[in-house]
């Protein structure tokens, strides 16, 4: 089932447990306003604390401002382009550190494997539409949070 029709069931052990998504701070960039909206509900959904931003060049303010733990980044948006986004985030002070997982329609999941991620010059790559599923997993796994 695609994320935007999502309602991911959990078990009694997930129910009973303190989510491990809980306050990890996420923030969107993508111009895609309808995709923006529901990912954000369902992230909010399951304890992520989510920001949005639909213009490339309000990212590395929304970053600043916001502090994630992790960037989703549209690759392709009218106003500007994702790789330059990114190294203009990576080259900030303030938030350079901040792990940047790209999405992306350019490519297929069947173009990346069964999962639908790829790692391209050092950046995952994660193809749209994305599973909700794994888009929580590749948070998890590589959102920066402090202890």
């Amino acid at each position: 089932m695609k994320l935007t029709f999502w309602k991911r069931k959990k078990s009694k052990t997930e129910k009973n447990s303190k989510s491990p998504t809980k306050g990890i701070r996420v923030l969107m960039v993508d111009d895609e306003e309808l995709f923006l909206r529901l990912t954000k509900r369902n992230l909010e959904a399951e304890g992520f604390v989510v920001q949005t931003e639909n213009r490339a060049g309000g990212a590395l303010r929304a970053a600043r401002l916001f502090k994630p733990n992790i960037i989703l980044l549209d690759v392709m948006m009218p106003d500007g382009d994702g790789g330059a986004v990114a190294a203009r985030i990576g080259n900030d002070p303030e938030v350079g550190h901040t792990p940047i997982l790209f999405l992306t329609a350019a490519i297929k999941g069947s173009e990346v494997g069964g999962a639908g991620a790829a790692e391209i010059g050092g950046r995952f790559y994660i193809a749209k539409p994305v599973e909700a599923e794994s888009l929580i997993e590749y948070i998890e796994a590589h959102a920066v949070c402090s202890a």
